[in-house]
């Protein structure tokens, strides 16, 4: 197990996954207020107004 987890892949994949935690936290971070607009159904009502 010790060799497994000091292994330069494992190490990579656990890093790029990290990374990728991070992105997608900053991202949700910066999206929150529409996404809970969303969730609230006001998208969906600008949408029908736009048409």
């Amino acid at each position: 197990m010790r060799k497994t987890v000091a292994s330069g892949w494992i190490r990579g994949a656990v890093t790029g996954l990290g990374i990728l935690n991070l992105f997608l936290a900053f991202w949700e971070m910066a999206h929150f207020s529409q996404s809970v607009a969303m969730l609230e159904g006001k998208e969906a009502a600008k949408v029908k107004s736009e048409k």
